[in-house]
């Protein structure tokens, strides 16, 4: 599938997309994207269920378990992985490791499969070195243990963890702050995952 013609076609559609709705798109086809480049999904169920998606809305996630693409844990996975890339560009960010403009570079060359990953393209293009791509990594991977415990302990929905990650990256609050002013975690839900979390559970 061509990404960037995908991305035109929804960037592109202003009177039956708005502003909200075509970031919601763009949001679901990276998580397609994440399914289809390590041979989950293939490329005509991806686009069937984008097109679902655009016309009846919903979440991509939820579609494709209908339609029998994926099942419930690919599409963890894939939201696992979905939201590590997008925390890790936050934390380059933050660190002015990367500008916006290398960010959007590097997003680019994974979605046209130039790459497999983010840090795959960040590292080879010299854009950041080994060492500061390792301590980045470990320095967020505490955050990713977080959304991933919510998300699998089913404290938090798909739709849920995106608008938190939505806020997180707004705002620049940690994930847990974001869902507890979202409403959708209180501070004893959080408290507990990241018990589960120091735990390693």
């Amino acid at each position: 599938m061509d990404w960037t013609e995908l991305e035109n076609m929804l960037k592109g559609d202003p009177l039956q997309t708005g502003p909200r709705l075509r970031q919601e798109l763009l949001e679901a086809a990276r998580l397609g994207q994440i399914l289809h480049r390590t041979g989950i999904l293939a490329d005509q169920d991806l686009a069937s269920a984008l097109d679902i998606q655009k016309q009846v809305g919903g979440l991509l996630g939820e579609i494709l378990v209908q339609l029998g693409y994926c099942s419930e844990e690919d599409i963890s996975w894939a939201l696992g992985c979905q939201y590590a890339e997008t925390l890790l560009g936050q934390v380059l960010l933050k660190r002015r490791l990367v500008t916006p403009e290398q960010l959007q570079q590097a997003y680019e060359r994974v979605r046209q499969g130039e790459a497999e990953s983010l840090p795959e393209v960040l590292v080879t293009s010299g854009v950041v070195t080994p060492e500061e791509l390792t301590s980045t990594l470990s320095s967020q991977y505490q955050e990713v243990r977080l959304g991933q415990i919510l998300f699998i302990s089913g404290y938090l929905t798909e739709e849920q963890l995106t608008e938190g990650l939505r806020r997180q990256s707004e705002t620049g609050e940690l994930l847990g702050e974001a869902l507890c002013a979202l409403g959708h975690c209180d501070p004893t839900v959080i408290q507990t995952a990241l018990s589960q979390q120091l735990g390693g559970g």
